[in-house]
């Protein structure tokens, strides 16, 4: 093995123990939200973690030599971002699990998925910004802001 490769297989591990702890961290998040109210919301955040977690177990085992199989972590990581975003308007500091999927898409140092994940990530968070001062009662201005500017 040349040593491209073998620093190509460094990343693909790195980017999986990533993947893992992002997934992982979403899903205590999921159940906690789970047990703290048995609601169809809670059920389907939970579903929106655990399948990409499944997802990246599956091609961890079967396509990891393949090349480019190391950004299914990412897009996986990126849905479970969005669904758990999408689906806990009531919680303003959920960007924070944004902030190791940054990493993730920034260790392969490839531009054009760089800014396809950021943009992405920008219309969630905008689409969330808006759902959250639909229902919120008393919005938290400063944390809205900070989320917002994080994004851009």
């Amino acid at each position: 093995m040349d040593l491209k490769s073998k620093q190509l297989m460094e990343k693909k591990n790195v980017s999986f123990i990533l993947t893992i702890i992002i997934l992982v961290t979403m899903l205590l998040y999921s159940v906690y939200r789970l047990i703290l109210g048995f609601e169809i919301l809670n059920i389907v955040r939970l579903v929106l973690v655990v399948v990409p977690l499944i997802f990246v177990i599956i091609i961890r085992l079967v396509l990891m030599k393949k090349p480019g199989s190391e950004m299914y972590f990412t897009y996986s990581s990126g849905i479970a971002y969005g669904g758990v975003l999408l689906t806990s308007v009531d919680d303003i500091y959920l960007y924070a699990f944004m902030f190791p999927i940054v990493i993730l898409v920034l260790l392969f140092q490839d531009v054009r998925k760089s800014v396809i994940g950021s943009a992405t990530a920008i219309v969630f968070n905008i689409i969330y910004l808006v759902e959250y001062f639909m229902i919120s009662d008393r919005p938290s201005l400063a944390a809205v802001i900070f989320q917002f500017v994080f994004c851009l």
